[in-house]
């Protein structure tokens, strides 16, 4: 049976961004179908007028056939591409529609570099992101198996918390699909010296040093203009480990992306690798409003209250709600 492809990936269903580009060309995907029997008539559906077919060439020796799709500016819907010439049930279905960056925000790299592509797999990426079936947060004991194909997901078994590494997750993450030039990792910590004061290390109890904190908040922004998405280091609970004044990774630390911020530049969207532990409307345009397990939002409170979780983000319901503090950034 024939197989619609994508690089070296056997798909079923893409989308396709409908809003013209800055040179009001629209966007334009190269995709293949390969191991037809007979030369195919590779063709779109009569009834969705959303996309069209911009060209088709036929490798006889390799049975396999490149074509190019474009989406119809503007347009919105579900379009499909068959071979006409087949009696095999294999179709494309692909979604059309305007990627928009969530609620307004000026920067939103997840739409700008994934959403917005021309390059299929990332588009997949995105896809996968924002698929209803990848933000079900059920029993924690079953995410690696129902939450496999979120491409943000760290590894979470309860059998093997020595693999669970966060920092790692959104470092491949960023470096895969946004590519090194558009990702860089935290380096400048934003916090004084911490000097426990016995007992359990608070939250309440991190000083920061406000001019570092606000050239940090200065060069997030500054890389978000460049479409540079940032690794963050936060901590999310009273109790983490200090040493030599320097507050250490555990089970009470993460690692967070920031992917866009408001045109105030003081919100901050970001993609978080532990299921629930960020909760958020996610307003993509093309998938509609998207409840999403993997992204939340982190705002400048300024001063010695930092960035941190933005009062109006949802926050997870299963691990209990995640309080991020950001320690370090760029």
């Amino acid at each position: 049976m024939a197989r619609f492809h994508a690089g070296s990936l056997v798909i079923e269903q893409i989308c396709l961004d409908s809003s013209p580009k800055p040179d009001d060309r629209q966007r334009n995907i190269s995709l293949q179908l390969t191991g037809w029997m007979s030369q195919p008539d590779i063709k779109t559906s009569e009834n969705s007028p959303f996309l069209r077919i911009t060209s088709i060439t036929h490798d006889t020796r390799h049975k396999r056939s490149t074509f190019h799709i474009e989406a119809v500016k503007d347009a919105q819907g579900v379009g499909y591409v068959f071979d006409k010439a087949s009696n095999d049930d294999t179709v494309l279905r692909v979604t059309v529609g305007k990627v928009t960056n969530h609620d307004g925000f000026q920067h939103d790299l997840l739409a700008e570099l994934l959403g917005r592509s021309e390059d299929p797999v990332k588009l997949l990426v995105y896809q996968r992101i924002l698929s209803r079936d990848n933000n079900i947060v059920g029993n924690w004991e079953d995410w690696d198996r129902i939450l496999k194909d979120q491409p943000i997901k760290q590894i979470t078994d309860p059998e093997h918390p020595a693999n669970w590494n966060c920092g790692a997750a959104a470092s491949n993450f960023g470096n895969t699909y946004f590519g090194s030039t558009h990702f860089t990792a935290e380096r400048t910590r934003y916090y004084k010296p911490f000097r426990p004061r016995g007992g359990v290390n608070k939250k309440d109890d991190i000083q920061f040093d406000a001019d570092k904190l606000a050239k940090g908040i200065a060069g997030i922004r500054r890389l978000l203009e460049q479409k540079a998405a940032v690794r963050v280091f936060a901590v999310h609970d009273d109790g983490f480990t200090v040493e030599n004044g320097i507050i250490k990774q555990t089970g009470a630390t993460h690692y967070l992306t920031i992917i866009g911020c408001d045109a105030a530049g003081e919100k901050f969207l970001v993609t978080d690798p532990w299921p629930g532990g960020s909760r958020l409307i996610y307003k993509s345009g093309i998938f509609g409003n998207v409840d999403s397990a993997f992204m939340g939002l982190l705002q400048n409170f300024g001063g010695s209250a930092g960035i941190r979780v933005s009062e109006e983000a949802q926050r997870g319901a299963h691990t209990g709600p995640h309080e991020y503090l950001v320690l370090s950034g760029p």
